[in-house]
């Protein structure tokens, strides 16, 4: 290992053991304190490892991909927001505010991405020091976001799980990409539009905030698949892909899909875990059912036999149809579990129903259920 490298894994190292003495003694979260921490590292990274000029080939190609990408996503979340309506801006939309707001955060982002490229141009062709050096931001988006969770809460845990560190991961290999295809500006033009409109913008899309994860944690994997092909196209000679690899991104990019359109909820199916014993054995604990939402005008297709999703006593329940009571043109249910011996002790009201099961998954949600059950869900 040349000495330049091993100064590499020695600011890394002291760096990440910082980062982990502060996640759990300091709880430093003052955005300024935070870029004034990583411009000392970027300044020592200089002196060390001396700096290189940007002079990547497709720098500007890069630039206008990363606007183009943050801006469809803006763009599409916020269509998304026609169908799932809109929240007013919490952020005071005062000029003054304004610039309070976005000025710390544009400093953090700038100087996290001039050290991410100094760190990564600097590994040369070591990828275990550029995996290192992805694992390293990964733990400061961590170590930023932590002091606003009680990570010894079960339930913010899995939050914190779910909304934060997953999205990085793949978030983070992104910036990396970035950085070695087109340089540090393509990561400071996207992140700028992905993370400091929500400062500027007088309303955000009411979306769930796991379905927002999701989306998070898709998009990179979209974008890196997209500029593979962009790239590829722009080389004088075509790197062929293996057949295996374009077999296997179409099947990320279809499970990608469907986990989007079976979670967000939003239109005609979504799935649904099973989270009981009450339908054995036809629908099991920790099966996925797929429900088809019912309409006000589609109630009366109901028929008896079909299993019932509805909302009872703030639980959703699935249960099967045993009976339907017609009075005055209001339609009401009398539902039974299957394993159940006798009907359930309460009608289901028009209003009550969510929809219909038309298939299921075995199996498949028991992780979610366990999840569930560990926290009191």
């Amino acid at each position: 290992m040349k000495q330049s490298e091993k100064n590499i894994l020695i600011i890394e190292f002291i760096f990440m053991a910082i980062l982990i003495l502060n996640a759990f003694l300091f709880r430093i979260e003052n955005t300024i304190l935070i870029s004034i921490f990583l411009l000392i590292f970027l300044i020592i990274s200089i002196e060390v490892l001396g700096y290189e000029k940007d002079r990547h080939r497709y720098k500007k190609d890069g630039i206008l991909l990363g606007i183009i990408f943050a801006s469809g996503f803006q763009i599409f979340i916020y269509l998304l927001g026609l169908i799932t309506g809109f929240l007013e801006n919490g952020y005071s939309l005062k000029l003054i505010n304004i610039f309070r707001n976005t000025l710390p955060n544009l400093i953090l982002i700038i100087i996290t991405e001039l050290f991410r490229y100094q760190l990564i141009t600097k590994s040369q062709k070591r990828k275990s020091l550029k995996l290192l050096t992805t694992i390293l931001f990964i733990v400061l988006d961590i170590v930023i976001m932590i002091p606003l969770y009680n990570l010894y809460d079960s339930r913010n845990f899995i939050e914190f799980l779910s909304i934060i560190v997953i999205p990085s991961i793949s978030k983070n290999i992104l910036f990396t990409y970035f950085i070695l295809k087109f340089g540090y500006l393509t990561n400071i033009c996207y992140r700028v539009i992905m993370e400091l409109t929500i400062y500027i913008v007088p309303i955000l899309p009411n979306i769930n905030i796991y379905l927002d994860s999701v989306f998070k944690f898709t998009f990179p994997i979209i974008i890196l698949m997209c500029l593979q092909k962009i790239l590829n196209e722009k080389k004088d000679i075509e790197v062929r892909k293996p057949k295996i690899l374009k077999i296997v991104d179409v099947f990320v990019t279809l499970f990608l899909l469907i986990v989007v359109f079976l979670t967000s909820g939003i239109f005609s199916h979504y799935a649904l875990v099973i989270g009981s014993d009450s339908m054995n054995p036809n629908i099991n604990k920790g099966d996925i059912v797929i429900v088809k939402k019912i309409k006000s005008e589609q109630i009366e297709n109901i028929e008896v036999g079909d299993i019932l999703v509805f909302n009872m006593r703030n639980k959703v329940v699935v249960h099967r149809v045993q009976k339907i009571n017609d009075n005055n043109n209001r339609i009401s249910f009398i539902t039974k579990g299957d394993n159940n011996i006798d009907v359930d002790n309460w009608v289901v009201n028009e209003n009550d129903v969510i929809g219909i099961v038309t298939a299921k998954i075995p199996i498949v949600g028991y992780p979610t259920v366990w999840l569930n059950e560990m926290i009191g869900g």
